[in-house]
């Protein structure tokens, strides 16, 4: 099995057990949860069946962020497609719109993201604001906003673009 190696100079410094009895005394003020056992076997139908009484105490934000995971047996069972990978190096992973991902590491991890969009993606995103505004959630990006940006970058690109002709002939 290979060690891993500290900075230079760094020396471990050895568990002093009182002071785990001490973090232990405060484990009894933290809160427990016990699933019932239909909770526990069947979560997505649990979710259906207090779906409404739920919602009074759990919103969509609370859903719909970046901490919140989902058992991929549960998807399965849901009849949700999907799938794993495990990405080594120099090796890219490509998310299509409307994909749910999640990822964790095994160890040291370095990585990089790129967002990337043709221009296809445009209909993915304003309908993403659709479903967004739905369920009184706004959009993470406008797509007014960006396709306002994106007209105004085209046309002063091809207004550039067909100055260049006229440049020329005044030089010449």
């Amino acid at each position: 099995m290979a060690r891993i190696r500290g900075r230079a100079g760094y020396k471990p410094r050895p568990c002093n057990k009182t002071e785990v009895l001490q973090w232990l005394k405060t484990l009894p003020l933290a809160p427990e949860f016990y699933p019932t056992l239909e909770e526990f076997n069947d979560p997505i139908a649990y979710i259906h069946r207090i779906e409404k009484e739920a919602c009074d105490y759990v919103s969509y934000a609370t859903l719909a962020k970046k901490t919140t995971v989902m058992s991929p047996e549960a998807i399965l069972n849901a009849g949700i497609p999907c799938c794993r990978l495990v990405q080594n190096p120099r090796e890219f992973v490509v998310t299509f719109p409307r994909a749910y991902h999640s990822g964790f590491s095994h160890g040291f991890n370095c990585s990089e993201a790129s967002n990337i969009a043709t221009s296809e993606w445009l209909r993915f995103a304003g309908e993403a604001e659709i479903r967004r505004a739905a369920v009184n959630y706004p959009p993470l990006v406008s797509h007014v906003q960006l396709l306002y940006d994106l007209a105004l970058s085209l046309f002063s690109r091809w207004s550039s673009l067909h100055e260049l002709p006229r440049l020329f002939n005044c030089m010449i």
